[in-house]
């Protein structure tokens, strides 16, 4: 038979210490006086039981105790050895049969060390690190991380890019070309149904994922009369798959962003247990989209880094530029008399009606000299009565829908990343998109705190 352990060592004086006893030693027929011999064998630790002719070298000897009138076998070896090994902290894995005891690092420590060692490597020698974008839609919130940590002295290429949407995928490969690897590999699938191989070969260092939301906003909850986030047919197992992806991928850094209520969420929670045991710190913060652009789109941000890699401990972040003033800043020249300006009287009465039903909706209506707009959604396109409107300074009555440029403004996004989708399909990219001067602060951030650490080769 075989007993197998993973459990950290313990500790006697400073020196690691294995201590074994009772019937995990008794069931393999390693009983009380059995010698077993000590080998290192590069990373692994042998203790065999010793034959006839091994009796002459060093041996450890299993002892006992009594207790309640019975024989106890124990095995206790405190050892410099364990201690080069196995630093502290290190996960191991224990294999206890009638042969003797092996003592090798958990391979999920060893992933660890694998990681934060490739990333280390690239952050001195100038090497790009490799991203994959999860959920990628137009890739915004990969553009603002790229950018950011640009900013700070770090380069990034992105190795693997998932997209169910043809057209989303399809406007990601075309506008932002230059942030792509050579051997980049664009999978058009739901997450679900992804087989990615053999993911180390991908050597990904960050993975950016903005987890689809749609579950977890009061807006999307309330429209499917849903009690949980977890509970959307489409959205609410999305978190889980987001995890295997991460397990495959083993990167060393994580970027996750999300809305505010996500940070309350079962799947939040579950996020964090996971990472946590597979060896990431995760640091959370509420970014304030109005501190970094005119919309005021508030976004849980979750960073998670591999232990061992960097000890970044906050996520306080300034904005790298100053935002525009007021909405007359960002606006395009778009004449009063443009038939863009319509009477949208009808959305008055239906927030009027939606107010007596005790909804809790309103219309928002701004001015140029607003100074900052409410959340624009995905499906922004239909006119909805909820999201902001724009009104002619000639006339009061007529109101408009921000243009796709403006939409762009608002959020601080560079206009070319949706070039070339119909007015629709770009303000769906952008409803779906973050706030990019907030992610691209939060990189920069991230990316100096880590430089510090690992001071970047220059070129010569």
């Amino acid at each position: 038979m075989t007993t197998v352990i993973n459990k950290e060592l313990g500790q006697n004086r400073g020196v690691r210490r294995l201590w074994l006893q009772g019937k995990t030693l008794d069931n393999e027929g390693l009983t009380p006086g059995t010698k077993l011999v000590p080998t290192r064998k590069g990373r692994k630790l042998l203790l065999k039981v010793a034959a006839n002719d091994d009796l002459e070298t060093k041996t450890v000897t299993i002892s006992s105790k009594k207790k309640n009138g019975n024989c106890i076998p124990i095995f206790d070896y405190c050892n410099s050895e364990l201690s080069e090994l196995f630093p502290e902290g290190t996960r191991v894995r224990i294999t206890v049969t009638a042969d003797g005891i092996s003592v090798i690092c958990h391979h999920q420590a060893e992933r660890i060390e694998h990681r934060n060692n490739s990333t280390k490597s690239k952050l001195m020698n100038g090497a790009p690190l490799r991203v994959c974008s999860v959920f990628a839609g137009g890739m915004v919130l990969d553009n603002a991380v790229h950018s950011g940590l640009a900013k700070s002295g770090i380069d990034t290429e992105v190795a693997m890019v998932v997209e169910r949407e043809h057209e989303y995928l399809e406007c990601a490969r075309r506008n932002n070309n230059s942030l792509f690897a050579k051997d980049c590999k664009f999978y058009q699938s739901e997450i679900q149904h992804l087989n990615i191989g053999n993911a180390q070969s991908l050597d990904i260092d960050l993975v950016v994922a903005g987890i689809p939301c749609t579950g977890s906003s009061l807006s999307g909850r309330a429209k499917l009369k849903l009690k949980h986030a977890e509970s959307h047919p489409e959205a609410g197992a999305m978190f889980f798959y987001f995890l295997a992806i991460c397990d495959a991928l083993s990167p060393s850094m994580i970027l996750i962003e999300n809305v505010e209520s996500y940070k309350n969420t079962a799947s939040m929670d579950v996020i964090r247990s996971v990472l946590d045991t597979l060896g990431y710190d995760v640091l959370e913060t509420i970014l304030d989209g109005s501190a970094y652009a005119l919309e005021n789109r508030q976004r849980l941000c979750a960073i998670a880094v591999s232990r061992g890699l960097s000890e970044i401990d906050t996520l306080d972040v300034t904005a790298l530029q100053e935002r525009p003033r007021t909405i007359g800043d960002i606006l395009d020249n778009v004449d009063d008399g443009d038939p863009a300006y319509q009477d949208h009287s009808y959305l008055v009465k239906k927030a009027a009606r939606d107010k007596l039903a005790g909804k809790g909706f309103k219309q928002a209506i701004h001015t140029a000299s607003d100074t900052h707009v409410g959340c624009i959604g995905k499906g922004y396109n239909r006119r909805r009565s909820t999201e902001p409107f724009f009104q002619n300074p000639s006339n009061p009555a007529l109101t408009r829908l921000f243009t796709v440029n403006e939409h762009c403004s608002l959020k601080g996004i560079p206009p070319h990343l949706v070039d070339g989708l119909s007015v629709t399909k770009a303000h769906e990219v952008l409803g779906q998109s973050v706030v990019y001067p907030a992610f691209e602060a939060v990189s920069y951030h991230l990316g100096c705190f880590i430089r510090t650490e690992y001071p970047i080769k220059l070129a010569a």
